[in-house]
């Protein structure tokens, strides 16, 4: 795992509020109780940026879907305040709003910066699942911390910020937010320049829960509309009130089936820059490469393409 000061992108996630509903969504959008929803004040919003003094790459708005937030252009403009180079600034959201707030958009963000995901049918996209807890799959505490360790999400993606603190991993901090902890580290000026050890609470309650960088089959969000899920992640989704899972959209795996897709592996990780976060013995699994190239839309598989070239 590498630490946030090596990190390309850090994302501010100003809200956790999106018009979709997709399957297998990275930020667990459809599973945050209504109690867990949140749009970022614009103080918290710009305390993160000033905590993001010094550091070199790009931030990013996030959400959720940052274009429901109410404050959006405001956003935006305490954006362009403390991030005043245009090229260091991206913005992921979806199709909702984005006529409204076309102009500040703009003004903004770099088209080739904006991650613009409409989520329908010509959009086909493929979603790595999240909610197969690792340990109930990987029982060898040594073998599942080494799989952890060489995470592509952590390699190959953003920290981030919400209300509740800062994270070493996006995924991470939306899963926290679910569960209703832990607290991330303090929103405080060079917090990102802590070492990746200071991280080790949020890995150990957090990444043990999480499936992302466990090679599986992928799964296409425009032809599947339930979660896969663990049995142990069942019962967690119970006590949370997970709305898809009281709506019947989660499934769970079989885990024999699965265990027994995994056996026999050595999980060596590849060592090429563009391929990190993969295995050798998965030659097929490239789960950061989830939507074909299109040149009619900017996707945020195009962006990270580009970012990770």
């Amino acid at each position: 795992m590498i630490r946030p000061a090596e990190m390309k992108l850090i994302q501010i996630v100003v809200n956790n509020v999106c018009e979709n509903d997709c399957s297998n969504c990275s930020q667990m959008v459809g599973h945050i109780c209504k109690s867990r929803k949140y749009n970022m004040s614009l103080e918290q919003v710009e305390n993160a940026l000033r905590s993001l003094e010094g550091y070199p790459g790009h931030i990013g708005i996030f959400g959720g879907n940052p274009l429901l937030h109410p404050q959006f252009p405001e956003i935006c403009k305490l954006l362009q305040k403390y991030v005043p180079v245009k090229a260091r600034r991206e913005l992921w959201c979806s199709k909702k709003n984005y006529e409204k707030h076309r102009s500040i958009i703009k003004e903004t963000f770099y088209d080739e910066l904006v991650a613009y995901n409409e989520h329908e049918e010509e959009q086909p996209c493929w979603h790595q699942p999240n909610m197969i807890a690792i340990k109930e799959v990987i029982s060898d505490n040594v073998l599942r911390d080494k799989i952890i360790e060489n995470c592509w999400v952590q390699l190959r993606w953003s920290a981030a910020i919400t209300p509740m603190g800062a994270y070493f991993c996006e995924v991470a901090s939306a899963r926290a937010n679910m569960l209703g902890g832990p607290e991330g580290l303090p929103v405080e000026p060079g917090w990102w320049k802590r070492p990746i050890e200071d991280f080790t609470y949020q890995k150990k309650a957090l990444c043990h829960l999480c499936s992302m960088c466990l090679p599986m089959p992928m799964r296409a969000n425009d032809s599947q509309e339930w979660d896969d899920i663990s049995p142990g992640m069942k019962e967690i989704l119970k006590e949370v009130g997970s709305p898809r899972y009281k709506r019947g959209k989660c499934k769970v795996v079989d885990i024999e089936k699965l265990k027994k897709f995994l056996e026999g592996h050595t999980f060596e990780p590849e060592t090429e820059y563009r391929k990190r976060g993969y295995f050798k013995d998965f030659p097929d699994w490239t789960p950061n490469v989830y939507r074909p190239f299109s040149e009619k839309k900017h996707s945020p598989d195009d962006v990270r393409r580009k970012r990770n070239e």
